[in-house]
């Protein structure tokens, strides 16, 4: 969307903020040694020319325009719910619904996580506003 896709809204669920993060993540999943996992990382940013610093959620989130609904469980042991929680820090019309217990796998099954998606794609607010200032690092308005 920050680059010109055109869509009315969006939900995100256990979204990465940081695409390098994420590849580092995966390769300690499946053993990979880090230098391995840079390699990877290059070869990445060469193939789909673009550098992988620049798609993470601070550089992106500003620049869209239109409203968000970030879902992330507290407890995901797969991508932090901090990383959820950068992104609706950055984007401008979003909010933030964080969940308990669900992790990374069950969240897009939950019931009450699907109706609250439904409820925000009907225009109705959903989760919590995430606002960041210079005084006021994070915090939920």
């Amino acid at each position: 969307m920050a680059r010109g896709l055109a869509a009315e809204r969006a939900v995100l669920i256990a979204p990465a903020a940081d695409p390098a993060a994420a590849i580092e993540r995966f390769a300690r999943m499946v053993g990979l040694p880090l230098w391995l996992c840079g390699r990877m990382l290059t070869r990445f940013e060469a193939r789909l020319g673009v550098c992988f610093s620049r798609m993470q959620a601070q550089h992106n989130a500003p620049r869209i325009a239109r409203p968000a609904l970030i879902v992330h469980d507290l407890e995901d042991r797969e991508v932090p719910w901090e990383e959820g929680e950068r992104y609706a820090r950055f984007w401008p019309d979003s909010r933030l619904l964080s969940t308990v217990g669900l992790g990374h796998n069950r969240i897009a099954q939950d019931e009450a996580v699907i109706a609250a998606v439904l409820r925000f794609l009907r225009g109705e607010a959903v989760g919590e506003r995430v606002v960041s200032t210079r005084e006021l690092p994070f915090g939920i308005a």
